[in-house]
């Protein structure tokens, strides 16, 4: 396969540029990231979630322009409420499942009123990071796994089995 970065600008410029059915196996990677500013950078913890699930899924979902993008990179920070350091307090675990759940969904397009797994624009995704060292549960995967804060199976085919999907 071959990725080609969206440069941050979406999908518009892309149109038609090594597009199927002509081109295959071209991937166009987006990054999306509740972390660094944007319309969620005053909102709630539980109004990003909404956001994942009100514009950002049918967003991916929307580009028909380009039926191959992929979000190569997003996390569960947030530009405010992030967790600091060690176990999560309070009902910090709850939203970041909601959190991880939405942009699952969101980004593979199995979300309520998507295009159906695999059927649109959304071919998948990928975590930032594994594990990281500042151990932060927004960025770290397998902390959100270990406290709770994300689903113990992260598998999308079963995301509605959770309590809280879009």
């Amino acid at each position: 396969s071959i990725w080609i970065s969206d440069g941050f600008a979406g999908s518009a410029p892309w149109v038609g540029v090594l597009s199927p059915p002509q081109y295959t196996d071209v991937l166009l990677d987006s990054h999306l990231y509740h972390a660094f500013g944007g319309p969620t950078i005053n909102m709630s913890a539980w109004d990003t979630v909404r956001f994942v699930c009100e514009q950002d899924g049918p967003g991916v979902a929307g580009r028909t322009d380009a039926d191959w993008v992929v979000v190569g990179e997003w996390s569960n920070a947030v530009t405010k409420h992030n967790p600091q350091g060690g176990a999560l307090q309070g009902g910090a675990a709850a939203w970041l499942r909601g959190m991880l759940v939405a942009q699952l969904g969101a980004w593979d397009g199995s979300f309520v009123g998507g295009p159906g797994r695999g059927a649109g624009p959304g071919k998948g995704s990928f975590f930032w990071n594994f594990r990281t060292e500042t151990g932060e549960a927004g960025w770290d995967l397998l902390m959100l796994l270990e406290q709770a804060g994300a689903p113990p199976q992260v598998n999308t085919a079963a995301l509605s089995e959770f309590e809280y999907s879009c």
